[in-house]
């Protein structure tokens, strides 16, 4: 029996793939599958996915399309000299080669991060340039990624002055890519972010999320204030045995971490419990409604 640990979706070359991991970081190796899905969101194939520099110990893969590239932006453990991991998280990308399954010309951004324990960023494009978000909260911080002479060039653009407006269920991390609503004449781009609680609801720790947008020429940043609904059913005998072998029955996990669009909405990808996943659509109507209310 296979985990499918949060999966990320993303369109690139007309074509649907999902990445996903099928065991915890705490094995040293994600195991993950690169899948392309059918326009149902049909399994179609899948094939190991790898890294080009034999790092395996990497995680919670975000897809996304950058010009002509499919791109994999991954939390990793980084591997020291002596061949053993080292137990501090670090934010990493590559292109996806989706013929071999291999992600090359990886780059790392661990030195870029002012928190190493805050691995969730959240990248996207405005105009022709890619960005990410690094922080939500308490600051907003966003770096700037350019390719020059085939070489990567990352560096901090902005870090807010004043706190970001607080959340009362636990300070907001990433979660999706974000992306702007097509034909729209405004800058908010869209996207979806977590956070957790240390105890909650007899669980050790529990997962929220919601909905965030944000203002790439003003760096205004919005939340909905409440947490968003989750498929929670009753875990039949399937999925506790799922949540046995995850090691992580006393966890409530919710997260965001795939966004691309769809029928004229955007489809979201969730991981859940650490054990499996799903997908969930999201029309701009309702999106637009969420910053109504």
């Amino acid at each position: 029996m296979m985990l499918q640990i949060n999966a990320s979706i993303a369109r690139y070359n007309q074509k649907i793939w999902c990445a996903y991991r099928t065991q915890h970081l705490y094995k040293r190796n994600a195991e993950c599958i690169l899948m392309e899905l059918s326009d149902d969101f049909e399994p179609v194939s899948d094939k190991w996915l790898t890294a080009e520099n034999n790092n395996t110990a990497f995680e919670d893969i975000r897809l996304f399309v950058y010009r002509d590239k499919l791109l994999a932006f991954y939390n990793y453990l980084p591997l020291m000299e002596n061949g053993e991991w080292r137990i501090q998280y670090g934010t990493g990308f590559g292109e996806v080669d989706i013929e071999s399954g291999i992600i090359k010309n990886q780059t790392s951004l661990r030195g870029l991060a002012r928190r190493w324990e805050e691995k969730n960023w959240s990248p996207y494009v405005y105009g022709d340039d890619l960005f990410m978000v690094t922080d939500f909260d308490p600051f907003l911080r966003v770096i700037k990624i350019s390719y020059k002479n085939d070489a990567i060039v990352a560096g901090e653009i902005y870090i807010s002055t004043e706190k970001t407006v607080g959340w009362k269920y636990g300070e907001l991390r990433g979660g999706t890519p974000l992306l702007a609503k097509p034909g729209t004449t405004d800058n908010w781009l869209y996207g979806f972010i977590h956070s957790f609680l240390p105890d909650e609801k007899g669980f050790k720790r529990f997962y929220y999320y919601t909905i965030v947008r944000y203002d790439h020429l003003t760096k205004q940043i919005e939340y909905h204030p409440n947490p968003l609904p989750y498929l929670d059913e009753e875990p039949d005998e399937e999925y506790e045995l799922l949540w046995k072998l995850s090691n992580r029955r006393d966890f409530k996990v919710i997260f965001p971490i795939g966004i691309m669009h769809h029928e004229g909405g955007v489809m979201v990808s969730f991981g859940k419990d650490d054990v499996s996943s799903y997908t969930e659509y999201f029309s701009w109507k309702r999106i637009k409604s969420f910053f109504n209310e």
